[in-house]
């Protein structure tokens, strides 16, 4: 596990390569590799997750802050302490693509 990982606004993150998961109603299961363990997100993990397909984390961040009637700071702050604790446990990765938005 890596620890004290910092995030960028302007990275894409993504899901780990070869990391088993699933979205049963409407939230995602993943099977922690490493570890032999599931893990099922809260329905704003399970979002970012799904969203998580090339969209930078401002991307998601204006987007949660849409689907879940939250203020952009709110949704800045959850998505930026989801990611970090994904990349932490290598369950997320972030991707070569990188905007200067």
């Amino acid at each position: 596990m890596k620890e004290n990982v910092m995030v960028d606004s302007q990275t894409v993150y993504l899901p780990a390569p070869k990391l088993a998961y699933r979205d049963i109603g409407g939230q995602i299961v993943i099977v922690h590799p490493g570890e032999n363990k599931m893990i099922t997100l809260n329905p704003t993990g399970s979002a970012v997750w799904r969203l998580s397909d090339g969209r930078t984390m401002a991307e998601l961040t204006r987007i949660i802050a849409d689907e879940f009637d939250v203020s952009l700071e709110t949704a800045q702050s959850d998505v930026r302490t989801f990611i970090r604790q994904m990349v932490e446990k290598e369950l997320m990765v972030p991707s070569e693509r990188k905007t200067d938005e």
